[in-house]
């Protein structure tokens, strides 16, 4: 018998796997879009393949919400803690391993100077991907307060502040980015825009909430299409605001997690997976959840493979072979390296979220 909370389940287990696809992508489109002019083969297939991944975040961020909000499951305040102490001990367990790495084996293979400083920023800050961490800590930490009035009973309300901080997060700083752009400078309309930006209203911490809201409450039909139209516009674009706006030296609003376009794009797709899976009856299996689990491992330690693998392949000439290789080679390698790392004990430990 297939029972709803086997399709909710379903349902997460679905996105973990193709946000953990879409962020290691991010990771390798990245460096094609920051190394390459605009115009060239290798800036047109990097940007691409980062638009179409860049839902990876949010979608990760919408799954925390929709499962550590959910007011059926009994989740007290100690437990909660417990999950952000242990995220905050796999921060600094990774952190140590990526300093040993990147910051004293990297450099005495490439007869390169150890700098103190990297070393020290990298510990305490994480490589470059593990920002998400701290996030997750500060979400699962407030988690407890938001549990006490996101309820279905508060449904309206909480839809009204969705919409509110959505406009006022998303939507506003889109206006600032055009504006800006417009004028080349600030100027009293920007300014004026810019004192909306409350802190209170993050943008996290909406894709946290509204990812329960998804899931608990939903959107009528005539909603969800727009909010599909919306995902198209939204991903056309991330592919065009980068392709005319993109400075390595500054990274492209549009491809931000607090752009409007991801946003969009995000909130699309989560909704088109829950309401499409949501009429199926979709029975789990043993591997379908062994690669789920895996996705956290996954996220942790692709990054190693992709400097190798990076290295490898840079002379191959084709931009689209090279990233394919790279992405194939680096899931393959990173799901492998966290199953058996989940096979050892003690060890397994760095791999579970």
């Amino acid at each position: 018998m297939v029972t709803k909370e086997s399709k909710r389940i379903f349902l997460f287990d679905f996105l973990r796997i193709i946000s953990a696809c879409a962020v290691v992508m991010i990771h390798i489109s990245a460096d094609f879009i920051k190394d390459f002019d605009v115009g060239t083969s290798e800036f047109l297939w990097g940007n691409v393949f980062s638009a179409l991944s860049r839902f990876a975040v949010p979608i990760f961020l919408m799954i925390s919400g929709a499962l550590m909000l959910d007011e059926d499951k009994n989740l007290s305040t100690k437990k909660i803690i417990k999950y952000a102490v242990n995220i905050l001990i796999l921060t600094f367990s990774w952190s140590f391993l990526y300093t040993i790495g990147y910051n004293v084996i990297k450099p005495i293979v490439f007869n390169e100077a150890i700098s103190v400083s990297d070393i020290l920023n990298t510990f305490f800050n994480g490589h470059y991907h593990m920002w998400y961490l701290y996030v997750l800590v500060g979400l699962y930490l407030v988690t407890p307060l938001l549990r006490f009035f996101v309820k279905v009973e508060n449904s309206t309300l909480i839809r009204n502040y969705l919409l509110f901080s959505s406009i006022i997060c998303f939507v506003c700083s889109f206006a600032n980015e055009i504006i800006n752009r417009q004028f080349k400078q600030e100027d009293i309309l920007t300014n004026f825009i810019s004192n909306f930006n409350f802190n209170y209203i993050y943008q996290y911490l909406i894709y946290y909430i509204l990812g329960w809201y998804i899931v608990k409450v939903g959107f009528k039909k005539t909603t969800r299409i727009i909010l599909y139209i919306g995902g198209i516009a939204g991903l056309i674009t991330t592919f065009v605001g980068t392709h005319f706006s993109f400075k390595p030296e500054n990274d492209s609003y549009f491809i931000s997690n607090d752009s409007l376009n991801i946003f969009l794009y995000s909130l699309a797709i989560f909704v088109f997976v829950h309401y499409f899976f949501k009429s199926k009856n979709i029975v789990l299996n043993k591997v379908w959840l062994k690669i789920s689990s895996l996705t956290f491992g996954v996220y942790l330690i692709h990054c190693i493979y992709l400097f190798a693998l990076k290295l490898i392949c840079e002379n191959i000439g084709f931009a689209i072979l090279e990233i394919i290789i790279i992405f194939v080679s680096s899931i393959i390698l990173s799901f492998l390296t966290a199953f058996v790392m989940s096979k050892i004990p003690f060890i397994k430990a760095l791999v579970r979220g």
